[in-house]
């Protein structure tokens, strides 16, 4: 019997050891690191996420503090999990602490014993995987904010928050990472300084949308939204025009423009552009 559970063990193991691939360490991402404390069995859980293609196995995974103290560790177990790709996943370790220290800092080790390799990954740290992905997803600028019905779709122009590429850079340093996100902001700088200057030389939230589309989007907020009481086909088609821009600007029929948010330049808007136009500047040189 021993024999026969022997050999399905190492099947099961051979089975999982084949569908996994080799660890691309810069495809992970060490996303938190918390303490749970029980009687007698103190854990660790470090949650990762992986960025990879593949679905890849890692059976030992070690934390060190700061001071390169050994304080998690599960290579002592047989461990064989693994974790599918796109996933976030979370693992319970053994470890030494009672408690996570306020603003923790350390290194994780994951290892996959089966290719050999060795990911080391500071804690905490600013994960850049996928964020290529994320910026060119939104290459359109295009999004669906409140209110979106089925027979309702508002496409409109969203600024990126280019502090979070500031961020990473800072933290990375990836020269050839910053190349390929560059040109994404500054298309979308592009749009801010063309499709919605003014005369004054500054921004301000704006719409493309046809006459036909605001007729319908003014039906709409009536319906659902907003107790408009317009009379005129004109009235109605200036009212729906500033509470698009209103949903461009992120701030869904806020009474902050009065109602006429196509006629504001706002501060934020144009200082975040200052902002794009500081880094873009900064990353040029």
């Amino acid at each position: 019997m021993k024999k026969i559970l022997l050999v399905i063990f190492t099947v099961f193991a051979f089975a999982i050891t084949i569908n996994a691939q080799t660890v691309n360490c810069g495809n992970f991402c060490i996303l938190s690191i918390n303490n749970i404390d029980t009687i007698g069995n103190n854990t660790l859980d470090v949650t990762v996420y992986n960025g990879d293609t593949n679905f890849v196995n890692y059976p030992i995974i070690l934390v060190t503090n700061s001071l390169g103290d050994t304080v998690a560790n599960i290579n002592s177990l047989f461990y064989f999990f693994g974790q599918a790709a796109g996933d976030t996943l979370t693992h319970t370790i053994p470890t030494s602490l009672d408690s996570i220290p306020v603003g923790f800092t350390g290194t994780v080790y994951i290892t996959d014993a089966t290719y050999n390799i060795t990911c080391s990954y500071s804690y905490p740290m600013t994960c850049t995987v996928g964020i290529n992905e994320a910026l060119a997803s939104k290459n359109s600028f295009s999004i669906s904010p409140n209110p979106a019905t089925t027979t309702i779709n508002i496409n409109i122009k969203e600024l990126q928050n280019t502090t979070a590429v500031i961020n990473i850079y800072d933290a990375t340093g990836n020269k050839e990472w910053l190349q390929t996100t560059y040109p994404l902001i500054s298309k979308e700088y592009d749009f801010w300084i063309t499709k919605r200057s003014t005369t004054y030389g500054l921004s301000r939230h704006h719409h493309d949308a046809t006459q036909e589309y605001l007729a319908q989007f003014y039906e709409h907020l009536k319906k659902v939204r907003l107790p408009l009481t317009a009379t005129t086909d004109e009235e109605k088609i200036s009212i729906a025009g500033h509470r698009l821009a209103e949903a461009e600007a992120g701030y869904d029929f806020t009474p902050r423009f009065d109602g006429r948010c196509s006629d504001f330049i706002p501060v934020d808007l144009n200082s975040n552009l200052y902002l794009y136009e500081v880094t873009m500047s900064d990353f040029a040189t």
